[in-house]
């Protein structure tokens, strides 16, 4: 028997419980997560698709130190949930 799994897509966090900060930032985005939540993989994807980083594991802050100034999408991924949220890097 084959179960096909489900996936909730939320771009930004208006739906969820997920809280990027600073948003512009120059260096460290702290993300406060919903404990019920499992985020076990997160991706910076540039404005051209790109992965720029990911990063394995739960996790409460990225260093965006070594990345250009932009626009970057975060991406948090859980076994039901693919949150993308929009980040400005000054």
């Amino acid at each position: 028997m084959n179960h096909l799994g489900t996936q909730v897509i939320y771009l930004d966090n208006k739906s969820t419980n997920l809280a990027f900060y600073p948003n512009p930032t120059n260096n460290l985005v702290f993300i406060k997560n919903n404990p019920e939540s499992l985020f076990l993989k997160t991706k910076i994807i540039d404005t051209q698709g790109k992965e720029v980083m990911v990063l394995e594991g739960l996790i409460d802050h990225i260093d965006l130190s070594h990345l250009t100034k932009s626009i970057y999408f975060i991406q948090c991924l859980s076994p039901t949930e693919n949150i993308i949220h929009k980040i400005l890097k000054e």
